[in-house]
């Protein structure tokens, strides 16, 4: 910048003036002195007069030479820093890389390929800032791209961890009624278990009775076999007592005849004839009713023997029903046991699953905190890297501001 300034300032421009003006008062003071010292010689010898004129000639000539030579060197000197000056405006209005042609080794050739030098580093620098410009949008793209996809798929992984949470509550809470149910089934078993060695003591409660009932079933019908047969015997003495009263009868009516053929003589005995005749009727009708009598329990008693059977029949089937049932209440007591213990085991796993998911829901409210931190930190990368994409924009505008002339 102090060489475009001095430049500008046309300070060389300045320096041939200043130059040229000092050669001239120069040469009119040591014309003056000159004069001054012989003055009187040159008034006293006008034949001088010529050669006066030849040294104003000659010193005209001198300031001739003066002025071309310095014209010659500002163009010499200036031509090349125009050049660069002309470059440096170009670099300001945009375009870089018009370098200085270098004709000469001196000061200003070394200006001129330092300047050129220059140039190359400022068009590598450009273009490295192009570059670099062009790779960070990319990258920043890039970034932003994969921020928002990892935003959506962090907000998607929190939707998804908010719902398996949600979820493994409702899993949790589930859990819990199962245990709560699984004590009540615990408790229900346990009163099973009870109820079922209750009926099972009923049973064989049950059972002895029904054996009781059995063997006094069996012996009333022995009893009414036995009376059956004793109703029996006594018909038959019946009928034996009946065929007495008949022959009793027949003897009666005999006697009876005989005697009213003896006349008064056998009055007496015709008169006990009547008597003992109805007796023996009375006794006909006697056992005639007590055989009816008889025959009525012989068939009550053949009935109820009837009835016994079924009886016994309906024990024993009482008795088997009853054994069935007791086995049935083994079974059914030892498939309780069996329950109990299951269900204590349930209850058991059904605890330490309800502990186990309650560590799982804590772990999961955890792992939603952190997937909706981390959807937050990705939104701010997200916000962070649309930033930089901005700033990756005007890096590259600011680079292409600039016109790389090329071979200039």
């Amino acid at each position: 910048m102090g060489i475009v300034k001095l430049i500008r300032s046309k300070f060389l421009y300045r320096l041939i003036f200043w130059t040229l003006l000092i050669q001239v008062v120069f040469q009119l003071v040591q014309w003056s002195l000159w004069l001054g010292i012989f003055g009187d010689e040159l008034s006293k010898m006008a034949e001088f007069t010529t050669d006066v004129w030849i040294l104003a000639a000659s010193t005209a000539a001198l300031l001739a030479a003066w002025v071309f030579i310095l014209l010659w060197l500002g163009k010499k000197f200036m031509g090349p820093l125009d050049e660069v000056v002309a470059s440096v405006r170009a670099a300001c209005q945009g375009e870089v890389g018009r370098k200085v042609e270098v004709k000469t080794e001196d000061e200003i050739g070394v200006l001129a390929s330092s300047y050129n030098q220059m140039l190359d580093l400022i068009v590598y620098l450009i273009r490295q800032t192009q570059e670099s410009s062009r790779r960070l949008q990319q990258s920043a793209n890039d970034i932003l791209s994969a921020t928002e996809q990892a935003a959506s798929g962090a907000a998607e992984q929190a939707a998804s961890i908010s719902q398996t949470t949600a979820t493994m509550e409702e899993l949790a809470s589930t859990y819990r009624q199962i245990a709560e149910n699984a004590d009540q089934v615990v408790s229900m078993a346990e009163a099973s278990l009870g109820s079922a060695e209750s009926g099972q003591q009923a049973v064989m409660n049950t059972l002895n009775a029904m054996e009781d009932i059995k063997s006094r079933t069996q012996a009333s019908a022995n009893k009414i076999l036995a009376l059956g047969e004793r109703s029996q015997q006594i018909g038959q003495v019946l009928a034996i007592i009946n065929s007495i009263a008949d022959q009793t009868k027949i003897l009666a009516l005999n006697a009876a005849i005989e005697a009213a053929r003896a006349g008064e003589a056998g009055k007496g005995f015709s008169v006990v004839a009547i008597e003992i005749r109805k007796l023996a009727e009375s006794v006909v009708d006697s056992t005639g009713e007590i055989g009816t009598i008889m025959t009525e329990i012989q068939t009550s008693a053949n009935d109820l023997v009837m009835s016994t059977e079924q009886e016994l029949k309906q024990v024993q089937s009482g008795v088997d029903l009853a054994n069935l049932t007791g086995e049935s209440l083994d079974q059914i007591l030892e498939m309780v046991e069996q329950t109990t213990v299951a269900a204590k085991e349930i209850s058991a796993a059904t605890q330490q699953q309800k502990s186990a998911t309650d560590q799982v829901v804590k772990a999961m409210r955890e792992v939603a905190s952190v997937a909706q931190q981390t959807a937050a930190g990705s939104r701010q990368v997200a916000t962070s890297a649309e930033a930089l994409s901005g700033m990756a924009r005007e890096s590259s505008q600011v680079g292409s501001a600039f016109t790389i002339v090329e071979g200039a």
